[in-house]
């Protein structure tokens, strides 16, 4: 369930933190043996592409693609990964008809070049690297297989967002090629995915979200009223975290490290449905909370979806069916918006990206408790792994920070996820005597970049290379790296609230940026003589902060190694001449 941790682990005193780290490895290496002997062998993968290579032939196709629109996806969604094997959270694999002489293709981005290599079969299979300039994430993804596919065809309908499908089609040589929508998933037809959760939903209270259901909705029709420019209108909503937002619930179980439920919703000036599988609303008080909002229940699918918009269309009345306006984002799948009126960028991301003040305080104090864990977290690993001189591996790690989190008020078992806020905070940090001039280089030039965008002040509707977006995002996540292949990589990511800033000149419409995330920056990665006194006084008044924030927050006796450590890594440097 979404709610506070009920077994609130105690931390150890120091005598026990050995036999705890022991348990925690066994635990991992049990994890991990159990994934690998999980994970089908050569032979089974050449059958299962086989198998969905003649599913695509039966269904008269030449190519065929099945993707995912959600990074995170459930296992009974996992389709790209069970025949491809990779498990990378981005990627688009395009399979050919068992007629073709070709093989299958994977397009991942820059993040998933090496690890695509590694786990997908060399037979049969090619990798497809997009994002040569840097780009990751799925508009590189997508770009790089649209430019290539004016020789290929079809698609899942449920998969295929509208503005991709009209990308390709845009591409296609006229008369030779077409994009066809398959109702049913081929994946589907040569395995049985796993069930998908039964985990209910939970109301997410105004106390955290800082506003109601029913004021949500009135002000989204208002938005939408005006925009559709009719009477009669459909608003249809696919996106999981945005009904998650709209209909104040959380549900922890359908998707990994995510909060939220498989639905669809539709809004009209007089309802709010939400299709969600019936057995998981058990909620009392968000059944109440919905009943107030005037929000409907019904069985969760696309073809629910579409007896309702019909249903809708026909109570309108013989005059007004004509002038109904069926509208969604270019992002609803292709099968959902089929005989849409033209698309209508979708006004409730938006809304969900302008933070209210209750839900900026709610981040503000998640970010100083998982702060406060990730001292703890990296002051064990340097008593572990340079003053022990312990052998900790990632998973050892990533499970040793799970512990620390799990002490946390809040803190809820989906990922980095508080009741009041998502985490989203990445560090490099180096253990060990002295890093080397390249990877000093490497870092301090990861750090600059993050300090250039963290300090700009720039106009309202600024749309300028990075700072493209910045004017319509109230939370933005600042988040460079560099990656050397095979041998080590860095990141640094901070959350930071986008907030007006007055100037004298030229009007109030300017915007800066607060950090939220309370975590230092390591300086024994810093090459200072690259370092302008600027971004060197950035480094130090940053650690200061979150010193000041976090040191009242490390009083327990059992905190002290973590206060020390804290004291230590956050202490400013001598900056000379000021």
């Amino acid at each position: 369930m979404f709610c506070l941790t009920r077994d609130k682990p105690i931390r150890l005193p120091d005598d026990d933190a050995d036999d705890l780290l022991d348990q925690i490895y066994a635990d991992c290496e049990k994890e991990k043996g159990s994934l690998l002997a999980d994970r089908p062998g050569e032979d089974e993968m050449q059958q299962r592409l086989a198998d969905l290579r003649k599913q695509v032939t039966s269904a008269g196709l030449d190519w065929y693609e099945d993707e995912h629109q959600s990074e995170e996806v459930a296992d009974s969604e996992k389709r790209r990964e069970y025949i491809s094997n990779f498990s990378g959270s981005a990627g688009t694999a395009l399979i050919p008809s068992s007629k073709l002489d070709a093989k299958a293709l994977l397009f991942v981005d820059s993040r998933y070049w090496v690890l695509a290599e590694k786990e997908v079969p060399k037979k049969g299979w090619e990798v497809k690297r997009v994002g040569a300039s840097g780009g990751s994430g799925r508009s590189a993804v997508v770009g790089g297989w649209v430019d290539y596919v004016a020789e290929l065809v079809t698609h899942v309908q449920r998969t295929l967002t509208s503005g991709l499908a009209n990308s390709v089609n845009a591409q296609l040589a006229p008369g030779s090629t077409t994009l066809n929508a398959v109702k049913e998933n081929l994946v589907d037809k040569i395995h049985t995915p796993p069930a998908r959760s039964t985990e209910p939903l939970t109301e997410y209270p105004t106390s955290l979200s800082g506003e109601s259901t029913s004021s949500k909705i009135a002000r989204m029709r208002k938005v939408l009223a005006a925009r559709a420019r009719s009477d009669s209108w459909v608003y249809l909503l696919p996106s999981l975290p945005t009904i998650a937002w709209l209909l104040n619930y959380r549900c922890v179980g359908d998707i990994p490290y995510l909060p939220v439920a498989f639905a669809y919703a539709a809004l009209t000036h007089d309802a709010c449905v939400i299709f969600v599988d019936s057995e998981k609303l058990e909620d009392e008080a968000l059944k109440k909370d919905w009943k107030q909002a005037g929000v409907e229940t019904r069985d969760y699918g696309i073809d629910e979806v579409e007896k309702f918009v019909q249903t809708y269309v026909k109570k309108s009345g013989d005059d007004a069916k004509s002038k109904v306006r069926i509208l969604a984002s270019d992002e609803s799948s292709w099968a959902l918006i089929k005989g849409c009126k033209p698309t209508l960028p979708c006004p409730i991301q938006d809304a969900k990206c302008l933070k209210n003040e209750t839900e900026l305080e709610n981040f503000r104090n998640a970010y100083l408790r998982d702060g406060r864990a990730m001292v703890r977290w990296f002051s064990f690993l340097e008593q572990k792994l340079v003053k022990e001189e312990k052998k900790i591996g990632e998973w050892t790690a990533a499970a040793v920070l799970l512990r620390y989190r799990r002490q946390e008020d809040m803190f809820a078992d989906s990922g980095p996820q508080y009741l009041d806020a998502t985490i989203d905070t990445t560090r490099t940090w180096f253990f060990g005597k002295q890093p080397d001039d390249y990877m000093k280089r490497a870092y301090t030039r990861v750090l600059q970049g993050h300090i250039a965008v963290a300090t700009a002040t720039f106009p309202l509707g600024a749309d300028a290379g990075g700072l493209g977006t910045f004017s319509r995002k109230f939370l933005w996540d600042i988040e460079p790296g560099f990656y050397l292949e095979g041998r080590w990589g860095m990141r640094i990511e901070s959350v930071y609230i986008c907030k007006g800033v007055e100037y004298e000149y030229n009007g109030p419409n300017w915007l800066s940026f607060e950090p939220a995330t309370r975590v230092p920056i390591c300086t024994n990665l810093i090459d200072w003589s690259l370092m302008t006194k600027d971004e060197q006084r950035w480094v130090n008044a940053h650690n200061t902060m979150v010193q000041d924030a976090l040191l009242p927050l490390l009083e327990d006796d059992l905190d002290k190694e973590a206060r020390e450590w804290l004291k230590r890594v956050c202490k400013p440097k001598i900056i000379w001449p000021w």
